[in-house]
């Protein structure tokens, strides 16, 4: 995955996005990708399903309720 979110940041830049954009994509795909490995999952992109996505998005919206 980390080959691809180097790719993508590259996509970013030559895209014109501003630092601040870049920061926080590259940010939200890192921590998606630490939350899949801490969680036992793959994270490799052709194994990572809506199920994961929807599984992470739930927990992020249930830590920002709590906070």
């Amino acid at each position: 995955m980390q080959a691809l979110i180097s790719s993508w940041a590259l996509s970013l830049r030559a895209a014109n996005r501003s630092e601040h954009t870049q920061s926080q994509y590259r940010a939200s795909v890192e921590q998606f990708a630490r939350y899949l490995a801490e969680h036992g999952l793959s994270t490799d992109l052709r194994a990572v399903r809506r199920e994961h996505v929807e599984t992470y998005l739930a927990d992020l919206g249930s830590r920002w309720k709590a906070s």
